[in-house]
């Protein structure tokens, strides 16, 4: 079928620890990754081991340049957990804004991750194509399973659009102040929400 006819020589094997709860829920905990993955040619390699350290939508302009696309969805472990394991000649560092780095295999420009001081930012697509799926019609799904799917929105002040899931969206990172749907701020009493349309919509498409 197209999928196995398409799929990149590195066959993704996934060995996420089960999941103890779903991660649609923001304070759910998230499992431990321990999964190889490639570039789309396969002539790069890596493994990736750790735990979960967030799991976002992310909307930031670095993310949005280095893939092309926004939001981009991302899985943060460990630094150190991160390792290329074949083809290390065919990977190019870059420096992108800020303290980020990114590398990509410079024979067919996959993004693998971009890489802070602390964590390594993976992209799923590059670990997880597909999974046996009885019940489809084509054996298999490339749905991620629970513990894999994003619970939060990052840079959400980035955003192209509004996203109207049930996620919790971030005007930055975890520690900066939350939004809704809209981008208007959340207030946590009647009398500050009367005030919600005058306070505006807190999107600002800054670059950091």
């Amino acid at each position: 079928n197209f999928l196995s006819a398409h799929a990149p020589p590195c066959r993704v094997r996934h060995h996420a620890a089960q999941a103890r709860e779903t991660c649609a829920d923001a304070t759910a905990p998230m499992s431990d990754l321990d999964t190889a993955g490639s570039c789309g040619c396969g002539a790069v390699k890596f493994h990736a081991k750790g735990p979960q350290l967030f799991n976002a939508l992310c909307h930031c302009r670095g993310c949005a340049r280095v893939t092309g696309a926004t939001p981009v969805h991302i899985i943060g472990i460990p630094k150190e957990g991160f390792e290329i394991t074949e083809g290390e000649d065919k990977v190019k560092w870059a420096m992108g804004r800020g303290n980020m780095e990114h590398i990509f295999c410079t024979e067919c420009g996959t993004a693998l991750m971009r890489q802070g001081d602390t964590f390594a930012a993976l992209f799923p697509p590059n670990f997880w194509l597909e999974t046996p799926d009885p019940s489809s019609k084509c054996g298999v799904s490339c749905k991620l399973p629970p513990e894999l799917l994003p619970n939060r929105h990052y840079k959400y002040e980035n955003r192209h659009q509004d996203w109207n899931d049930n996620l919790p969206k971030y005007i930055k990172y975890d520690e900066s102040p939350r939004v809704k749907n809209n981008g208007f701020a959340i207030f946590t009493t009647d009398l500050e929400s009367t005030k919600d349309e005058s306070q505006g919509d807190t999107s600002c498409c800054v670059i950091s």
